[in-house]
């Protein structure tokens, strides 16, 4: 079985991992902080005019109470997987 992670043990597999779950997580709410927690349902030409109007507040609120538990939880994780990482990769013999 050649795969991708062929060579990796678990603990290079799960800082791995962990690295790449936080930067999407980040990338998220990135993009929910840009549109104003309009992201979810709508191609982003429409999100400008869905922007007041009504209908879309609860959405809204979802979207900026998710980033914000995004901005405020994950940067430390990311930055402890990105020092392990770079532990991984070039200070471990």
């Amino acid at each position: 079985m050649n795969g991708m992670f062929t060579g990796l043990d678990l603990i290079s597999g799960l800082i791995f991992f962990g690295f790449s779950a936080t930067a999407l997580l980040l990338i998220l709410g990135t993009l929910l902080k840009i549109s104003g927690g309009l992201f979810w349902s709508r191609p982003p030409q429409r999100f400008k005019d869905d922007q007041n109007a009504p209908e879309f507040e609860t959405e809204e609120r979802l979207g900026k109470a998710f980033y914000h538990v995004v901005f405020k939880y994950v940067p430390p994780f990311f930055l402890g997987f990105v020092l392990l990482l770079f532990w991984q990769l070039f200070l471990r013999k």
